[in-house]
């Protein structure tokens, strides 16, 4: 064997590489200075190769970010890849999901399980689910659930870290909003976010435990929503995007593309509204929608987005 090939790009799509680094720090430093951080940047970072029998170590400089710390590593070999994924926490970041004690969030008799290997069963219990999510008072109606993600909190991690979704805190301005909405009286067990570069567009996915488990996989009850609004001047002042089947297809496609779907589905559930007739949250936001919920079923390791499956619930006698 000639060994394996590390694949920087898994970890970081930009990382820098340790000219860069070095090109960044240059401030302040003689020319030989300059040149001997450049031949140290340079020695000690991680070579791509590694021998076969023989062990390396070394630097690999990513982008920084807030809460924990993910990323992939990929091994190539000739005739094989491994995947690993590491998930390292940064000090002074505490994600909201964090605070949930999921184990004790239910009692065990209130946990619900669907028969295994019964597609139509889950159908049912899913449709059964809420539409929608209340007000605090729980008196008012706010937005629908538009997703149903079934796997582990590993699987759901893991997917959010592959698709590249962030990680918010309770404190966050952001979600002053989002945690105004409630699912059996609790705010969203986690919020996650992904803005673009200038700040303007913001898409975010509130997610619930519920009390369903389907082949020992539990059940997330969710929400996705496209924000217009320019965060970098007032991070509560959201405008969402009242077609919600856009935000949820684009779902859809980021989980696939991620690699991290093993099935996907539809089922009902939601209100359905128009364009012409839409439905409004207890914030006084519009939407509509054809009342679909995508199910993702989410895979821990990588799956070709070729063996992903499609159970076409919607097309199936009920």
């Amino acid at each position: 064997a000639t060994g394996s090939r590390l694949s920087l790009w898994s970890i970081d799509p930009d990382y820098f590489s340790p000219m860069e680094v070095a090109w960044m720090n240059r401030g302040g430093f003689s020319k030989s200075g300059k040149a001997q951080m450049e031949r140290w940047f340079h020695d000690t970072a991680m070579e791509r190769h590694v021998p076969s029998g023989e062990r390396r170590a070394g630097f690999i400089y990513t982008n920084r970010v807030e809460g924990t710390k993910g990323f992939n590593l990929d091994v190539l070999t000739g005739t094989s890849a491994q995947s690993f994924t590491f998930f390292v926490p940064i000090p002074g970041f505490t994600p909201d999901y964090m605070l949930v004690n999921f184990e004790n969030l239910y009692a065990p008799e209130d946990v619900i399980d669907v028969p295994k290997g019964d597609l139509t069963a889950i159908r049912r219990a899913l449709e059964q689910l809420p539409c929608c999510s209340m007000d605090p008072s729980e008196t008012q109606t706010g937005a629908p659930f538009n997703v149903l993600l079934i796997g582990s909190a590993q699987a759901v991690r893991r997917m959010l870290l592959r698709a590249r979704w962030r990680e918010t805190e309770t404190k966050l301005a952001q979600n002053t909003t989002a945690r105004r909405h409630r699912y059996l009286g609790r705010s969203p067990d986690g919020i996650f976010s992904k803005n673009r570069a200038d700040g303007s567009e913001r898409r975010e996915l509130r997610l619930w435990l519920s009390p369903y488990r389907f082949e020992s996989e539990r059940v997330w009850l969710g929400q996705v929503t496209h924000d217009f609004s320019d965060t970098t001047q007032d991070p509560t002042d959201q405008i969402t995007d009242p077609n919600m089947d856009s935000a949820r297809n684009y779902l859809l496609q980021d989980v696939w593309y991620s690699q991290s779907l093993r099935r996907s589905a539809f089922v009902e559930g939601a209100p359905v509204t128009t364009p012409d007739a839409p439905g409004s949250t207890f914030t006084g936001a519009s939407y509509f929608t054809d009342g679909l919920r995508v199910v993702l079923f989410l895979s821990e390791t990588p799956v070709a987005a070729g063996g992903a499956q499609i159970i076409p619930w919607e097309q199936m006698n009920r």
